[in-house]
Parts: C-alpha cells; structure tokens; sequence
C-alpha cells in the first residue's frame, strides 16, 4: 500500500510536468496579447507565470510526499555546474552597481529581460525537469502543431496576407522585420529552426511510412518558413544541423538515405523559393 501511494505520488509530479512541458513548448510560440506592441512583455510573463505555477504545484507534492525524492540524491556533475551557475548569478546582481536593472534584465524600454529572476527560474526549471519530468514522445507532438502554426503565418507574413492584422499599424521600415507571432525575425527563425530540427529527426528515424511522410511534410513548411525569414541565423541553424546531423541519423536504420532526401529536399525548396 505505502508503495502503491509512493508511486501515485511520484506520478501526481510527473503529470504536472508533463503539463508544463507541453503548455511551454506549444504556448511559447503561439501566445501574445497586443500584437507586437507588448510581444516579448507577454511571452516573458507567460513562462514566468507557467514556471512560477509549476514550482508551487512540485513543492505541494513534495510536501505531502512521506520522503524526499530519491533522485536528489547522489547528484551528478551536470546539476553541480548548474547550481555553480546559479551562484554566479546571485554574486552579479548582489555586487552589481545597477541591482534593479541586473535582477529584472530591464531598464524603461532597454534590455531583454535576461536578468537575475529570469536566469534563476531556468535554474529552477532544470532542476524540477531532471527530477521529476518523465519524458514521452507524444509530448512533443503539440510543439510540432504549435509550430507549424507559427511556420504557416511566417510564410503567410511574407507575401502580405497579415492574417492576425499584426502589421496594420507597423511602422513601414518595421514591416519585415516583425512576423508571425514571434516578433523579431530573427527570434522567428530560431524558433522555426528548432521545429525544423525536430521534425527533420522525427522523419529520419520513422519507421512507420505514414509518420515519415507528415514529419517530412511539416519538414518542407519548416524549409520555407526558414529560408522566407531572410535572416542570418537561419542558415547557420542549417549549417549546424547539417552538421551535426550525420552523428545521430546515420546510426539509424535507412538514416544515410533519410539525410540525403533531407539535402536533398533542402535545396530543392531553396531552388523553389
């Protein structure tokens, strides 16, 4: 009985990281709240007040737990580094001559909000995601909507349909430098390169013809909105996942062939484009 209740107490953690994870992932892309006027006031908000939900929730579970988690235990070297980091952190700000500004990242209309709270709420993240998160595949699969949404209108963006009436009142020299429901075009592509990323590994490793042929779908979408963005970072992420590709995929069953279709694919929707 005292097992059964350890394990429906370990699963009530897991069932709220679960929950964090996929409301994260999916809502960090899609959600704002007056178009671009306040865009990155309201993505910063919402993960902090998702992260700030998220810990709360943990710390009731544990508190209701008979005994710590036995994952606390015997830390390894990577969670060392991240409490060092999380230190170092603390020390800036403490000696810093600017303490509001080093612990909110924001002075007015300046900065980015990557100041001391934000730093220490991915400490705290990192920690409740290696303790108690149990990862699942299917997690992800919101991500790829979420993202495939914010590819759509990326693209959409680019030939002036505006659907989301996001640039009705944009400066005509900010036009296209603002799109989608990211904002900054190149925080755009970073954001469609991850999705890129996923789904290009997710069709490489598909065993299932139905699966490969919608993560190679989501793939091309990915490859457009990617290359339409025009930004810089947009073909580093390309480089660098070119790169590193081969390490995983070619371990893979049929992956040299998946890669290659992959390049492929690549520079035929450049061609295209």
């Amino acid at each position: 009985m005292k097992k059964r209740i350890k394990t429906l107490q370990i699963d009530a953690l897991s069932l709220i990281m679960t929950i964090y994870v996929i409301v994260v992932l999916s809502g960090m892309l899609l959600v704002y709240h007056d178009f671009y006027y306040d865009i990155l006031e309201t993505k910063y908000t919402f993960y902090s007040v998702c992260t700030i939900i998220m810990l709360i929730s943990i710390i009731v579970g544990l508190y209701f737990k008979a005994q710590p988690l036995e994952t606390f235990n015997n830390l390894p070297i990577t969670d060392f580094f991240v409490i060092l980091w999380g230190i170092f952190i603390v020390l800036a700000t403490i000696f810093s001559p600017e303490k509001r500004l080093a612990f909110w990242g924001r002075d007015h209309d300046t900065g980015r909000y990557t100041g001391c709270f934000l730093l220490l709420l991915y400490v705290v993240s990192y920690f409740c995601m290696t303790k108690c998160y149990k990862a699942r595949i299917w997690h992800i699969y919101p991500f790829l909507i979420a993202g495939i949404v914010m590819c759509l209108l990326g693209i959409t963006d680019f030939f002036d349909m505006d659907l989301l009436h996001f640039k009705e009142e944009i400066r005509e020299s900010q036009r296209y430098i603002f799109t989608s429901t990211i904002g900054n075009i190149n925080t755009y592509t970073s954001c469609v390169a991850m999705v890129m990323a996923v789904f290009a590994v997710f069709y490489g490793s598909s065993k299932d013809l139905r699966n490969a042929l919608i993560f190679g779908a989501g793939t091309i979408i990915s490859y457009v909105a990617l290359i339409l963005g025009g930004s810089d970072n947009a073909y580093l992420s390309l480089a660098v996942f070119f790169g590193i590709l081969p390490f995983y995929l070619f371990r893979v069953k049929g992956g040299i062939y998946r890669y290659f279709i992959l390049m492929a694919s690549f520079f035929t929707v450049l061609k295209a484009v």
